[in-house]
Parts: C-alpha cells; sequence; structure tokens
C-alpha cells in the first residue's frame, strides 16, 4: 500500500511538472536553482490569471534599485496569449541558513 500511495505522489509530481508551459528568461541576475524556483512561481503565479492561455512564455528582465544592502531587485515582464505582465521580484540573502529568499508580486 505505502508503495502504491508513493507511486502515485511521485506520478502526480512528474504530470505537474509538465504541465507547466516553459519560459525563456533573460537578464536576471539568479542563476541555477534560484532562477528554476523563481521562473516556476512566476509561471504559477501567471497562470492563474488567464486559464485557457497555453502560449509559451517569454520572459525578460529590468534590474531595480533596492534601497536595501545585499537585496536583488528584478521586474519580471511576462508575454503571453497577446498580453504582457509585469511582476516584481525581490531576493534576500538569507546568510543564517546560506541561501536566498524570494518574493513575487503581481504589478498593478
Amino acid at each position: 500500500m505505502k508503495l502504491l500511495t508513493l507511486f502515485f505522489v511521485g506520478a502526480a509530481l512528474i504530470l505537474c511538472g509538465c504541465a507547466m508551459p516553459s519560459a525563456t528568461v533573460t537578464g536576471s541576475a539568479a542563476s541555477g536553482r534560484l532562477l528554476r524556483d523563481t521562473t516556476h512561481m512566476v509561471l504559477m503565479v501567471d497562470s492563474a490569471r488567464p486559464p485557457d492561455c497555453k502560449e509559451r512564455r517569454i520572459i525578460t528582465v529590468e534590474p531595480l534599485v533596492s534601497d536595501k544592502p545585499g537585496v536583488i531587485m528584478e521586474r519580471w515582464r511576462v508575454e503571453r496569449c497577446g498580453q504582457t505582465k509585469y511582476y516584481r521580484i525581490t531576493y534576500t540573502p538569507t546568510p543564517s541558513i546560506g541561501g536566498t529568499d524570494f518574493s513575487v508580486q503581481e504589478e498593478k
């Protein structure tokens, strides 16, 4: 029973990953896992907006000025289905645990 449950959980995770549309990201200060995680979060937030949109998304990044030391801010421009949406990304270093936190906010 445990093995069957594990199989279904694994299959669901794989299918969720396949269902997320791909995106090309250019211009971000993030790289590797942080860039992948940020892209995934932006696409999840963005996919909730136009549920019928299945187009590939193009993301361009513009750096923003932050008044906090060590904090990096960016504006992500997401183009899909003839519309453009903007998201403000904030990267905050977390030296106590070794890594970087990020937040995603849609700009109105």
